[in-house]
């Protein structure tokens, strides 16, 4: 939804074809950091189920069920990287680098997605409920991507050519 209001709602005035090029890469940052939420949810409530307390009684890493959860929620952004690419290709935009350097930045998304899920983990460790975790899971996110240049280029914001 946000590639085709962004792209074109606000994209004819924000410079058409060549604002969806630039669009996708703050979306991909947008939907993987949003991401992080679902961690802080889903493990507050493992948390607050009694789940992780059944886990403690077994032989296994004190690490392991979180690792299990960000790695999970890993998987879930490897999906929204590819809906998004998709949406990306249906509105013109192209991948204008080789292979290589294809391969490359879409590894680094999903280390950016792990690094993230593991911010909202801690989020759901120091929360004492789901519905804590989850606004504290999703107060940092709204200024982290709509404060960024991820939509609009800094150069060419208002509050920069006054």
């Amino acid at each position: 939804m946000f590639v085709l209001l962004l792209g074109f709602v606000f994209g004819g005035t924000l410079g058409g074809d060549q604002y969806r090029s630039y669009l996708i890469g703050g979306i991909l940052a947008q939907t993987l950091t949003f991401n992080a939420s679902f961690t802080a949810v889903y493990l507050a409530k493992d948390l607050q189920l009694g789940l992780i307390d059944r886990f403690r009684s077994l032989p296994m890493s004190r690490v392991a069920v979180i690792l299990g959860r960000t790695s999970s929620d890993l998987s879930t952004s490897v999906l929204s990287v590819a809906v998004t690419l998709l949406c990306g290709l249906a509105i013109g935009w192209r991948i204008t680098t080789g292979p290589a350097s294809a391969l490359a930045a879409l590894a680094l998304l999903l280390l950016f997605a792990f690094a993230v899920s593991w911010i909202g983990a801690v989020i759901a460790l120091t929360a004492r409920s789901v519905e804590v975790a989850q606004s504290l899971g999703l107060v940092w996110l709204f200024p982290v991507t709509f404060v960024s240049g991820a939509f609009v280029s800094v150069s060419s914001s208002p509050a920069r050519s006054a």
